[in-house]
């Protein structure tokens, strides 16, 4: 039968039972310091310390906050609230549901990884190792912004926008779809987005990078727009339903493969338009 620990007693409760939790501060909190083993219903705030995991069928149905020093992580396992990843802490998880928004800044490593479910925005901001969205689904938005270490989304559907954005530890973008805008800007390192079978649903815009670009973006179903990126920019096999153009790189967008758009401007002009 699953167990279910009102927020009044539920330190006491998960302590009797051998997990890693330890007095909470307040009576609506709970302190996460080990393994959790489900099935289990935590009602109230979880505050992650090191070494917190969810393991089978937890719920928790309140937020979790992962502090400093602290690691998160869960499999098959659900949230009914936000994640906030505090400075210096780390948050992995895999085949689980978050009913909230998952927001980290200043966080280590940070991944929303294989067959999570997020029904809100996921916002990592300024990790210092990696910052990751591998195979999930984000109902609502996705911002990678300002981190240090590698960043990488491979597999991720995004319901909603994407915003890649001045990242320094080299960008990886593989095999995604975003249903909104993608919005790639203000890089510094390698940036490879691919390969063919991206799908982007709204516009999307590659400016102001600094390195080494591979874009095989599959369809992009709005316009493209690729300007002032320094380091080189290879276009390859990649249908654009609006308007491709391309201006201010250096050096000029190097056109490979199929490339096909409604209208062509600037560097691409000469590209064709589809066929059928």
């Amino acid at each position: 039968m699953e167990r279910t620990l009102v927020a009044a007693a539920v330190a006491f409760v998960l302590v009797l039972l051998g997990v890693g939790v330890r007095d909470a501060p307040a009576a609506s909190s709970t302190v996460c310091t080990g393994e959790i083993q489900g099935p289990v219903t935590i009602t109230g705030k979880l505050l992650a310390g090191p070494g917190c995991f969810l393991n089978s069928e937890v719920v928790v149905n309140g937020d979790v906050v992962v502090m400093r020093g602290g690691s998160f992580g869960a499999d098959e396992s659900t949230i009914n609230g936000d994640v906030v990843v505090m400075k210096g802490g780390s948050f992995g998880v895999d085949f689980s549901t978050i009913n909230g928004d998952v927001t980290s800044h200043g966080g280590t490593s940070v991944g929303v990884g294989h067959g999570v479910i997020v029904y809100g925005d996921v916002e990592i901001v300024g990790s210092t190792e990696s910052a990751e969205a591998f195979r999930s689904d984000i109902e609502g938005n996705l911002l990678l912004t300002k981190n240090l270490g590698v960043v990488r989304a491979q597999g991720a559907g995004v319901a909603g926008n994407m915003k890649v954005t001045q990242n320094t530890g080299g960008t990886y973008l593989t095999n995604n779809s975003v249903n909104g805008d993608l919005d790639i800007r203000n890089n510094r390192g390698d940036l490879q987005v691919l390969p063919q079978d991206w799908h982007v649903g709204g516009d999307m815009d590659v400016r102001n990078n600094r390195g080494n670009i591979v874009l095989n973006l599959g369809h992009v179903h709005g316009n493209l727009d690729i300007r002032s990126n320094r380091g080189g920019v290879e276009l390859n096999d990649t249908t654009i339903s609006g308007i491709l153009d391309c201006r201010n790189n250096r050096p000029p967008v190097t056109l490979l493969g199929l490339n096909t758009a409604v209208t062509a401007k600037g560097e691409c002009t000469g590209v064709p338009t589809p066929t059928g």
